[in-house]
């Protein structure tokens, strides 16, 4: 598998809402098939820790199920 991404994050405004964290990037499978993917969080009242592990979730889950395809 080869892999690349790159990250975002928008301020945190003073009520501790954090405007956007993100995620762009390309994955290569072992069997040659590729994909692109893109994870926006917006708006979100969650910790620094917590946004981007959902973002790597939603991402293992797209992995996972294009493995089994």
């Amino acid at each position: 598998m080869i892999l690349g991404h790159k990250t975002g994050s928008g301020i945190r405004t003073p009520e501790g809402v954090r405007v956007a964290d993100n995620d762009l990037g390309f994955v290569i499978l072992p069997d040659g098939r590729s994909y692109c993917i893109g994870v926006f969080v917006k708006d979100s009242k969650e910790d620094d820790e917590t946004n981007p592990a959902l973002i790597a979730e939603i991402s293992r889950i797209v992995y996972e199920t294009l493995q089994e395809e």
